[in-house]
């Protein structure tokens, strides 16, 4: 009874699984999108908070007959684990979505079938303990009174419900789906759409669009320095071959020792060591 009071509340309070998300597998996130994932607050288990609950009271109901401090360490581990429930979901459980009463009526509909054991245990265990003075009539009675008080108690639920389903409350969709209205009431009614959520679907996008537009830059700079390295390689290529030029050494004279030393190019002068002008080219100088 202790073990399953108190283990799994504590599990919901302490939630291990965020912790080590959070403050260990985030530290080697590669991307914004693995980041997020690891901080997005875990969803509320409903199921398995209504299991707790159901056999937390249902252990109560069933050997506190047997052993009546149960009823006071029942309601300390209730108490307890609404705590952990509350604490849970105000710190680390994402917002829930909208419930109705179904969940407590079928509460209420195992907890009434759990009242019947608790009475007939009840009934045994005073019978076993009665002293010796009591007769059986007397017990048999405090029994059937039991049974008639739970019938009674059983019949005020069941009437209450159908009271509550057929009355219909103001400012209320009267049970109409959204997919009913428009064949019920005869017209449309607008989608409601949440604005933080088209935030949310627009950052992502954004997200997406820059992300692709990143990829492709970087796929496009790798093909541009493929196609410069092979330029350069060519180039390369090219150049060696430019520079390698065979030389014929039988074309060359064989100077030995003599020293050659280049002379400029010089006009030869006529005999007489004078130009012999034209006349008529002349003849418009002066004397």
């Amino acid at each position: 009874m202790l073990a399953a009071g108190t283990s799994y509340p504590i599990e919901q309070a302490v939630q291990p699984l965020a912790l080590f998300n959070r403050y260990v597998r985030a530290r080697y996130a590669k991307s914004q999108n693995k980041l997020d994932f690891f901080y997005e607050p875990p969803p509320i288990p409903f199921a398995k908070l209504y299991a707790s609950t159901a056999k937390a009271i249902s252990l109560c109901m069933l050997f506190a007959p047997l052993f009546p401090p149960a009823y006071v360490i029942t309601s300390v581990l209730l108490f307890f684990a609404f705590g952990c429930y509350k604490f849970g979901l105000s710190f680390w459980f994402r917002q829930p979505k909208p419930l109705g009463g179904l969940l407590m009526d079928r509460l209420c509909d195992f907890l009434g079938a759990v009242l019947v054991c608790h009475v007939l245990i009840s009934w045994y265990a005073q019978m076993q303990a009665r002293a010796e003075d009591v007769e059986d009539s007397a017990m048999l009675t405090v029994l059937i009174v039991a049974l008639v008080v739970w019938l009674v108690s059983q019949l005020a639920i069941r009437v209450q419900n159908v009271l509550r389903d057929r009355t219909t409350h103001p400012g209320t969709t009267g049970g109409l789906a959204y997919t009913e209205v428009e064949a019920a009431k005869g017209y449309k009614i607008d989608r409601y759409v949440c604005p933080a959520a088209v935030k949310n679907r627009q950052l992502r996008g954004h997200e997406r669009d820059i992300v692709q537009l990143f990829k492709s830059r970087q796929i496009s700079a790798s093909i541009q320095r493929s196609k410069t390295r092979e330029l350069d390689v060519a180039a390369q290529k090219a150049g060696k071959k430019s520079q390698v030029v065979p030389i014929d050494s039988s074309a060359e004279p064989d100077t030995g020792n003599m020293s050659v030393t280049s002379t400029p190019n010089r006009t030869p002068e006529p005999e007489g060591g004078k130009l012999n002008l034209d006349k008529e080219a002349t003849k418009g100088l002066g004397d």
